[in-house]
């Protein structure tokens, strides 16, 4: 994606199963720090079929986000999933 970062800590992994369409996920989260932000190095695949962009937000810019977008099905699947981590990088953030 094009950014250079530290790594801080890992918050956790979550692992969920959507049963509709058969997929598994295991995602690891992990708080940095932005370095930089350089130019993406993306596959054809990356860039064509999965339209991977960047986005720049606030923590308060991103729960507003997630909260917006939890009025549909998949995306209260995904604010479930992701709130509750983006929380948990502030709560340590704010130590």
């Amino acid at each position: 994606m094009g950014v250079k970062v530290d790594v801080i800590c890992k918050i956790g992994v979550v692992s969920d199963y959507y049963n509709l369409i058969h997929r598994h996920n295991i995602n690891n989260y992990f708080l940095c720090k932005v370095e930089f932000f350089g130019e993406k190095d993306l596959t054809e695949d990356e860039r064509n079929n999965f339209h991977l962009s960047t986005l720049k937000l606030s923590y308060e810019e991103a729960v507003r986000e997630y909260e917006y977008r939890s009025n549909t099905r998949l995306g209260k699947i995904i604010a479930n999933r992701e709130l509750p981590v983006l929380h948990r990088a502030k709560e340590i953030i704010d130590i």
